[in-house]
């Protein structure tokens, strides 16, 4: 028997055709919220989420994030994720295009904690492919300094919940 990751018992996605503002509460499953209505998303000419308009709006407590697609994602359970993107945020705002290293990020997402390198190290590789799947696939970027959000996308916080 395997372990369960515990989840929300409240969420629940949206109706479809619902208003144009987002529900409250994710997906109880994935955590993600589905895409915005026309009015919340801008659309290009074939009706789509116009991408490069959108760009990653995250709040900046780090309850939730709209990646570029359109999609509202929680990250009200996963602190981790939250204080990752949170670093990633302010060094794109600050300093647009210029990385974070390995070891600022481990420091921002893990104070204060004694972690093994090694496992520090994977830690941050599995933080931030999550964020990858969660939708900052094309967003979030590495070189050999470290990791960025990409400069060319806009990136906003915004402290409403």
């Amino acid at each position: 028997m395997s372990a369960r990751r515990p989840r929300p018992q409240d969420d629940a996605p949206p109706a479809k055709g619902s208003a144009a503002q987002p529900s409250h509460e994710p997906d109880r499953r994935s955590g993600i919220w589905y895409p915005h209505t026309q009015s919340a998303a801008p659309a290009n000419g074939d009706g789509h989420a116009a991408q490069s308009t959108l760009g990653v709006v995250a709040q900046r407590e780090g309850i939730w994030m709209a990646v570029p697609d359109g999609i509202l994602v929680s990250l009200r359970t996963r602190t981790t994720l939250a204080r990752l993107l949170r670093s990633l945020g302010e060094a794109r705002v600050a300093v647009p295009g210029v990385s974070r290293s390995p070891g600022d990020l481990i420091a921002d997402v893990w104070p204060a904690e004694k972690i093994i390198p090694k496992a520090a190290r994977n830690r941050l590789h599995v933080a931030i492919r999550t964020l990858r799947v969660m939708g900052l696939e094309r967003v979030l970027l590495s070189d050999d300094d470290g990791y960025h959000l990409d400069p060319k996308v806009p990136f906003t916080f915004v402290s409403e919940p």
